[in-house]
């Protein structure tokens, strides 16, 4: 009987290390743009697509790479909200990522989004 509860407790520790990972990768696919000038609202998904694409050189990347894209905080008068984009695959995150080099020169920047968990720690 003891042994049928430590297999019990491994197996649903190794399911909540998945669950955790799982969590951590859908996290991960969010990078912040800020400095984008704003257009619609409804507008924002094909702004940042056409934005990757010509300034990142990722000719491949479009609408359908970018599951979510909205703009965070409330507007200011002067300056532009930062857009949240979240990406399809973490993969194109990456890419898009390790591309915001290329950004330099257009007053565009990228940072990641953490949650407010995550920087209350750090």
């Amino acid at each position: 009987m003891l042994r049928a509860l430590i297999t019990s407790y491994q197996q649903e520790i190794e399911y909540l290390a998945m669950e955790m990972d799982r969590s951590e990768m859908q996290r991960l696919r969010k990078v912040l743009f800020h400095e984008v000038t704003e257009k619609q609202p409804e507008d924002a998904t094909s702004h940042i697509a056409n934005l990757v694409a010509e300034h990142l050189d990722l000719h491949y990347f479009s609408t359908s790479s970018v599951t979510r894209c909205y703009c965070l905080e409330k507007p200011l008068e002067n300056k532009p909200r930062p857009l949240i984009t979240k990406f399809t695959d973490v993969v194109i995150r990456d890419k898009v990522w390790f591309a915001k080099t290329k950004l330099k020169g257009t007053g565009v920047t990228e940072s990641e989004f953490l949650a407010k968990l995550f920087n209350f720690y750090c």
